[in-house]
C-alpha cells in the first residue's frame, strides 16, 4: 500500500507537470518539474507508510485482491487527474475551437471557423499559432488570404498577435 500511494503520487505529479509544460516546454522549468515529481513520490511514500501502518495494514498479508484494488485505485486517480488537467491546460487548437471557432463561437460560420480553416500551425517558440482561412460551404464570397495569428500562452484566452488579426476578430464581433 505504501508503494502504491507513492506510485499514485508520482503518476499524478508527472501528469500535472507534463500537462502544464513544466517537463517538456521550458528548459528552465525542467529541473523544477523533476523535483516536484520526486518530492511527490517521497512525500506520498512516507505519508502512506505512516497512514497505512496506523490503519493496521502492516498486520495484514499481501493478497491478490488487495493488490488489484490498489492498482485500480492508482489508475483511477491518475486518469481523473489527467482528465481534469486536460481541461485546465488545453491544446491550442482545442482552445481555439472552444473560444473562437466552434459552432456557437464568433468565427463559426466564417472562413476562420474550425470547420473551414485549412491549416493550423501549432505555437512555436514565440507561442503564436496561425489559422489559415478556408472556403465556407454555400458561400459565394472569396476566401480571404490573411491568416489569423493568435498568441497561445498558458491558460489565458487566445489573443491577437498582430494588428491584422485584431482587425479580423473585431470585424467578426469577437472583441
Amino acid at each position: 500500500m505504501t508503494v502504491m500511494s507513492g506510485t499514485t503520487a508520482l503518476l499524478v505529479a508527472v501528469v500535472v507537470t507534463a500537462r502544464s509544460g513544466m517537463l517538456f516546454d521550458g528548459v528552465a522549468l525542467r529541473p523544477l518539474g523533476g523535483l516536484i515529481c520526486c518530492g511527490a513520490l517521497v512525500a506520498a511514500t512516507g505519508v502512506g507508510h505512516f497512514a497505512f501502518g496506523r490503519l493496521g495494514f502492516h498486520h495484514r498479508p499481501l493478497t491478490v485482491p488487495l493488490v488489484a484494488v490498489s492498482l485500480i485505485a492508482t489508475f483511477a486517480v491518475a486518469w481523473g487527474v489527467n482528465t481534469a488537467s486536460a481541461q485546465i491546460w488545453k491544446h491550442p487548437w482545442t482552445r481555439y475551437a472552444d473560444e473562437l471557432g466552434s459552432r456557437d463561437a464568433c468565427l463559426a460560420d466564417t472562413p476562420y471557423g474550425d470547420r473551414s480553416a485549412m491549416l493550423i500551425t501549432s505555437p512555436g517558440d514565440d507561442l503564436t499559432m496561425e489559422v489559415w482561412p478556408g472556403p465556407v460551404e454555400d458561400s459565394q464570397t472569396a476566401t480571404p488570404k490573411t491568416p489569423l495569428r493568435l498568441r497561445a500562452d498558458g491558460k489565458r484566452a487566445l489573443a491577437p498577435a498582430d494588428e491584422e488579426s485584431d482587425r479580423i476578430l473585431r470585424s467578426h464581433g469577437c472583441r
